[in-house]
């Protein structure tokens, strides 16, 4: 015997001894409901309806307390409703917030199995003698929660954050983001092509004596597509003696 609540399955049942059968199991002590309303009037007002509530129990709640609790549980969610967006999560201190974080974790995430993330040994075992067995069961946890596991260490936390993030389950920290963006912009530069540079013009000079300009060979005229370029320079003629 054991205690509970609602209606669990025996396939949601993990961690039971080797040997043991799971079965369905109820834990609510509501066993029957059942309503109908019907036209009533009161005084002149003959557009009322009565409501009656029929409600079975197993004798360990009495049917009104049954009834009252339920009323009460009822508020409680559509208050949730009645504030929406007013309602901001609470701030805990660090290493007390789920790894998951506070949304809902994706069924395959929550069915997978720990297998996949490729632990070593040491932090398989810890979390597999503790009973986790799928993802859905270590995102639920905050590192304190973890850290408490018997030969589960800061070590083995590491790793099992690393092989989350690997996964893309859960999302890098700060720090690790933009360590991430500083490694891929360098990578990005070091994988930029150089160009090259084109090489510098030789200058080559001929001075050439005579009173016009003078004519250099078609190979050698300014302006040729060659990698060097020539120029003419006239030197001051000289009176034959």
């Amino acid at each position: 015997m054991q205690q509970g609540k609602g209606y669990q399955t025996a396939e949601s049942q993990e961690g039971l001894p080797i040997g043991t059968i799971p079965v369905d199991a109820t834990f609510s002590p509501v066993r029957r409901v059942n309503f109908f309303s019907e036209p009533t009037r009161r005084g002149h007002l003959t557009n009322l309806d009565r409501l009656t509530l029929e409600i079975w129990t197993d004798d360990t709640i009495t049917p009104d307390k049954a009834l009252s609790d339920s009323a009460r549980i009822l508020a409680e969610r559509f208050e949730l409703i009645a504030n929406w967006g007013q309602i901001q999560p609470p701030e805990l201190p660090p290493g007390q917030t789920p790894i998951g974080g506070f949304g809902p974790i994706p069924a395959q995430v929550r069915d997978m199995l720990i297998e996949d993330l490729e632990l070593s040994a040491r932090t398989y075992n810890a979390l597999r003698r503790f009973g986790i067995i799928k993802g859905g069961q270590i995102l639920v946890k905050t590192e304190d929660e973890l850290l408490d596991i018997p030969k589960f260490g800061k070590k083995s936390l590491r790793e099992l954050l690393e092989k989350l993030v690997a996964k893309g389950i859960i999302p890098a920290p700060p720090e690790k983001q933009e360590n991430t963006a500083e490694e891929a912009e360098e990578s990005a530069e070091q994988a930029e092509p150089k160009q090259d540079e084109p090489e510098p013009e030789e200058e080559e000079t001929t001075e050439v004596a005579g009173e016009a300009a003078a004519e250099l060979p078609a190979d050698k005229k300014s302006g040729s597509k060659g990698k060097k370029r020539y120029t003419a320079r006239l030197a001051p003629a000289t009176n034959a003696l």
